[in-house]
C-alpha cells in the first residue's frame, strides 16, 4: 500500500509547488460530500466545472462576509494560510474582490454576515435558509 503523507497545506505548497497544491485541491471536490457538512478553501471557486458539479449534488451556502471583516479576523490569527494568488492578483483586496465576483454566481443560498453576527447567528441564519427551501 502507498504511505500517505499527511502534512499542513502550507508544507504540502511549499515541497510541491503551486501547480500540484492547485491540482490536489481541485481533486479533493470530487470526494462524496453526501449527508455532511464541509467547508470549501476560498480558491476552489476556481474551479467552474468541480463548483458547478457540487452546486448540482450539494447546497452551496455562500457565507457574503464584508471585506472588512475578513481582514479583521485574518489579523487575529495566529498562522498563515496558503493562499495561492491568480495571476495578475497581487493584494488580498484584489482577491477578495475577484472571488467575490465568482460567488456571487455560484451558490444555492447566500447569508450576508455581518462584523456583529456570531458563529451560533450563522448556523441560525443557515438553518432558517434550508427550512425556507
Amino acid at each position: 500500500a502507498d504511505k500517505i503523507e499527511l502534512s499542513s497545506e502550507n508544507e504540502y505548497l511549499k515541497t510541491h509547488g503551486r501547480e500540484q497544491f492547485k491540482e490536489a485541491e481541485k481533486q479533493t471536490l470530487y470526494h462524496d460530500f453526501s449527508n455532511m457538512v464541509f467547508s470549501l478553501g476560498g480558491s476552489a471557486i476556481y474551479y467552474p466545472d468541480e463548483m458547478q458539479m457540487l452546486k448540482e449534488k450539494c447546497t452551496l451556502i455562500w457565507l457574503n462576509v464584508p471585506f472588512e471583516v475578513i481582514e479583521y479576523r485574518k489579523s487575529l490569527e495566529d498562522w498563515e494560510r496558503p493562499i495561492v494568488f491568480p495571476d495578475g492578483i497581487e493584494s488580498f483586496k484584489q482577491l477578495y474582490e475577484q472571488r467575490y465576483e465568482l460567488y456571487k454566481k455560484c451558490h444555492n443560498i447566500e447569508i450576508q454576515v455581518s462584523a456583529s453576527d456570531t458563529p451560533k447567528d450563522v448556523i441560525n441564519m443557515i438553518l432558517k435558509h434550508i427550512k425556507d427551501q
